[in-house]
């Protein structure tokens, strides 16, 4: 039997706050004091013409020094992932991964490389080791004699991955001089992008001009601890890895889209006095910083969009966090437009933002007006198109040339007849609660849905089990409603044993007692449902099961709740798992990608259309491996005629640059 320990499920169960909608919801799970939960999408794209000084840790970088804190065994190391340490990222409930990890065995978490060099790099681990009356404690790496007599407005920028679980008084700073440290200007980092501090990856930068044109600057990264501070007098894990750092020459116009957000069917704004009142206790909480944001969901069924039995119109909210990164005080602009599935342009809206200094951050929120929020011009349902939508997002200023490639980025979504998800068909990861030690029997992992119509037909729930499950062992669907005070049981599988040929794919969940949507939540005009798996293991502490994960999606943990089999807390912080609801009875159509070309919809009654499809060969082959419809050099958007053939099963084989994907296509008509 594996051991559990509460304080390891605070700790890995990342926590987040609740999201309202336009039709408010009646979210029961705890918010922790550690905030929101989420993972800073950070630009990756920088000028390399303008870079200054730089050091990857390989052969060849400039000299540096490695200090270790005052009185501990806590020092920046340079590591490679053979020699990255081995308990940081086992299955001991707090993970930290190399940033450059090819992945191992027993291990949920995806490849990653996170820097451009990824042979060596910098490596600060704090253990859980400061007991006693800890003092101020430090560690740094520092660079010296770097000349920047050449560059007027400077900033450092760098490559990492840092997390941080529970600690009251960590600080990571870049320190500057100008004097050999005599004195320093310090800058901190990993606080302003996510209040809580908890996880951020990716490229980090920071402007410091107070060097600028200096011939004899002094560079630091450094771990401090100001106060002493401590969980029970001990430091809980943390670590902090970094590469590819590069100083560079800040260009006079640089607008950075530091993130961009689809809020779906409603949203919080946390820098409202009135949200922060009601949420949290003072205008001091971290979560007080937080910009405006709520979930995107990856499929929803179009009559959630336009619906007249609840007198309610689906939209989204748009906003875009943007940076001054160039040295010339600007008024920036931001763009978005929503791309449908035909290729129209069905939303297209620029707005303007304030003033904005070097160095500053704001965001610019598409729900000033009515116009700004996006909606389906519609009547009915059948109007809105089934199929993926592309969203661009761009920020930029009148006028100017940005000679910086990092302020602009694309999203998507689908529209479907039936699904409802918010990941999307085919996971890029996965995730299960097996992986911490804190992990038993009869934990439990869901997800929200928000239903804005009254379905014709029972519900039923798709979960795609991921690569890793152990076959043997089992599973319970629950579905439960939102009550005013809990969640409420209404329909429950049967415990459902995972066998070989499970593995890897979509399994439809039939209830024991069909349940369908009677009315809408009295006050409500929607149905707020949660949908739970609970997983059961023959072999403690052997047996495994994951759900497929969607890591496309930037859904700030609002969605995925999950507590520990011995708990009845639920805790925030999963993302977009391959959880799936629609009508039993209904057409679940999907949107199948191959090669990054999206064929809908699946079933089809005749018609199959592809997107992103442009000169690609696409062919159709009925069971007896004939070719019944073929296209050479697609468009890029492109519709396959099969209203000919019989009902049943086909293959559709795709070339694309030279890879070949194919795909099951159900014909019913």
């Amino acid at each position: 039997m594996r051991r559990l320990y509460l304080l390891s499920v605070l700790c890995l169960l990342i926590c987040g706050t609740t999201m309202a909608q336009f039709a408010p919801n009646k979210n029961t799970a705890k918010k922790s004091s550690q905030g929101l939960s989420s993972t800073v999408k950070h630009n990756q794209t920088i000028q390399r013409d303008a870079v200054i000084w730089s050091c990857d840790f390989e052969e060849g970088c400039p000299e540096y020094v490695l200090a270790k804190a005052d009185g501990y065994d806590i020092d920046w190391q340079i590591v490679t992932e053979a020699t990255f340490p081995e308990q940081m990222f086992t299955a001991s409930g707090c993970y930290f991964y190399p940033m450059n990890f090819s992945g191992r065995e027993g291990l949920s978490q995806q490849p990653q490389q996170i820097s451009e060099t990824p042979g060596h790099w910098a490596l600060l681990d704090v253990g859980s080791d400061l007991y006693d009356n800890p003092v101020a404690a430090d560690a740094s790496i520092t660079f010296s004699n770097i000349d920047l007599s050449s560059c007027q407005f400077p900033k450092v920028s760098f490559m990492q991955s840092y997390r941080e679980l529970n600690s009251a008084s960590d600080f990571m700073i870049i320190k500057t001089s100008t004097n050999g440290g005599a004195t320093w200007t310090d800058h901190e980092v990993n606080t302003q992008d996510i209040p809580d501090k908890s996880y951020v990856n990716g490229l980090v930068e920071v402007l410091i001009p107070e060097v600028g044109n200096a011939s004899n600057v002094t560079l630091r990264f450094q771990y401090q601890n100001l106060d002493g501070i401590y969980t029970n007098g001990i430091a809980w894990n943390y670590g902090w890895q970094i590469d590819d750092i590069k100083i560079i020459d800040v260009p006079q116009n640089n607008m950075t889209l530091a993130n961009a957000r689809m809020n779906m069917f409603g949203y919080y704004d946390y820098t409202d006095p009135e949200v922060l009142s009601q949420y949290f206790s003072n205008a001091e909480d971290p979560r007080a910083t937080a910009y405006q944001h709520s979930d995107p969901y990856g499929q929803t069924p179009r009559k959630n969009w336009v619906n007249a039995e609840s007198e309610w119109q689906g939209s989204i909210v748009f906003n875009m966090e943007v940076i001054n990164n160039g040295s010339n005080t600007v008024t920036p602009k931001a763009k978005i437009t929503v791309t449908s599935p035909s290729g129209d342009v069905i939303y297209d809206r620029t707005l303007s933002g304030t003033s904005m200094a070097m160095g500053a951050r704001d965001t610019i929120d598409f729900y000033t007006a009515n116009e700004d929020i996006f909606l389906f011009d519609v009547t009915s349902p059948e109007q809105i198109e089934i199929g993926k939508y592309i969203v661009d997002y761009s920020v930029f200023i009148d006028g100017a040339e940005d000679p910086i490639a990092d302020n602009s980025r694309q999203d998507f979504f689908y529209i479907t007849d039936n699904n409802y998800s918010l990941a999307y068909d085919e996971p890029t990861a996965k995730f299960g609660m097996c992986d911490y030690t804190s992990s038993a029997s009869g934990d439990e992992i869901g997800e929200y849905f928000y239903y804005f119509y009254i379905p014709e037909e029972d519900l039923n729930v798709d979960l795609f089990i991921a690569n890793g499950t152990t076959t043997g062992s089992s599973f319970i669907v629950t579905l439960y409603e939102n009550g005013d005070e809990d969640f409420i049981p209404m329909a429950v599988s049967n415990s459902i044993r995972v066998t070989e040929d499970m593995v890897g794919t979509w399994q439809t969940i039939q209830f024991q007692d069909a349940y369908k949507i009677d009315a809408f939540d009295e006050n409500y005009k929607s149905k707020s449902l949660f949908v739970s798996v609970k997983m059961f293991y023959d072999n403690e502490g052997d047996d495994k099961f994951y759900l497929g994960k969607n890591n496309e999606l930037s859904t700030f943990g609002h969605r995925s709740i999950a507590r520990n089999a011995n708990s009845e807390s639920w805790y925030y912080g999963y993302g977009a798992l391959a959880i799936r609801i629609h009508e039993k009875d209904g057409t679940a159509i999907e949107s199948v990608s191959m090669n990054g070309i999206n064929m809908y919809p699946n079933p089809s009654n005749g018609i199959v259309n592809f997107t992103n499809a442009e000169n690609a060969t696409i062919e159709v082959y009925n069971m007896m491996g004939q070719v019944v419809a073929s296209i050479e050099n697609s468009n890029e958007n492109a519709s396959i005629d099969l209203s000919g053939v019989a009902n049943g099963n086909y293959i559709v084989r795709i070339v694309k640059n030279g890879n070949v994907a194919t795909s099951k296509l159900n014909i019913v008509k």
